[in-house]
């Protein structure tokens, strides 16, 4: 996926560095939902104020965490949301690559009708699908 023509016609080689950021990006995507669910804004402005009010914060455990782009990105989430007890949904190209999998509670295709399923039963979401022709614009507002 170039989105370049003078680097499409280009001699140099492109590579990636899948896996190489897997963790990091896992981790990240865990403190983001702890983020929300902590009320982290919250939390902060209040200790600036030194005010120690309680207020009502939501667990992880038990939550479903929607995974679109189930390739080693997603499944380095799915570990970690597996440990916080979240239920993982994913939508993958070729979901039958995924049969057995331990991690996933469902697992579905890409078309729209699946991706709908799957904002629909999330409460937190993760877009970690590759850019290419057939994911741009697969979620926008």
């Amino acid at each position: 996926f170039i989105t370049s023509e003078r680097l499409d016609k280009s001699k140099a080689l492109f590579t990636n560095a899948k896996g190489s950021f897997s963790s990091t990006l896992a981790e990240y995507t865990m403190m983001a939902c702890s983020y929300f669910a902590k009320d982290l804004p919250r939390l902060m402005r209040q200790k600036k104020e030194k005010n120690w009010e309680k207020y009502s914060v939501t667990e992880l455990r038990g939550k479903t965490l929607g995974i679109i782009g189930y390739g080693d990105i997603g499944q380095a989430c799915a570990k970690l949301a597996h440990v916080y007890g979240m239920r993982i949904v994913a939508l993958r190209r070729n979901p039958e690559l995924c049969e057995g999998d331990p991690l996933c509670d469902v697992v579905y295709g890409s078309d729209k009708k699946s991706l709908n399923r799957l904002m629909s039963e999330s409460d937190y979401i993760l877009v970690s699908a590759p850019a290419t022709i057939e994911t741009k614009g697969m979620v926008g507002a």
